[in-house]
């Protein structure tokens, strides 16, 4: 496959089980009026379409992990320059800003959510200062 995003691949996915769905419920609706074969490549389209997603959902965890990988590295990078933010800034809102992101990263990393841990990352890299 192309070098596409987590985010691609996981777009991908979304919209693939969306046309599934409109496929089984065009199936459901036509129950009466299918053969037993047509019913059966229908419901065999859906199984491949149901695996492909299956796909796209584990290549959006692969790509998002290695996005992490780079992403860890900056967050690590910029964990002594928080440290440091927070021990001169004398501005209590861009504290609460960062403070609020580390929060951010925090939940995401629970929720165990590729999508999620990525933006908790990015928070943290964007509200770094002097970046």
């Amino acid at each position: 496959m192309a070098n596409l995003t987590a985010e691609q691949y996981l777009e991908m996915a979304k919209q693939l089980g969306v046309q599934m769905d409109a496929i089984d419920a065009y199936k459901r609706a036509h129950s009466d009026s299918l053969t037993d074969e047509q019913f059966q490549k229908f419901q065999e389209a859906s199984n491949a379409i149901a695996t492909a997603i299956g796909q796209l959902n584990a290549q959006t965890a692969i790509v998002a992990l290695e996005q992490a990988d780079a992403s860890i590295a900056k967050v690590k990078g910029a964990t002594a320059q928080i440290q440091k933010a927070l021990q001169t800034i004398s501005d209590i809102n861009t504290a609460l800003t960062i403070v609020t992101a580390v929060v951010g990263l925090a939940s995401s990393l629970l929720s165990g959510n590729p999508q999620s841990i990525l933006q908790g990352i990015q928070g943290i890299v964007d509200v770094i200062p002097g970046q």
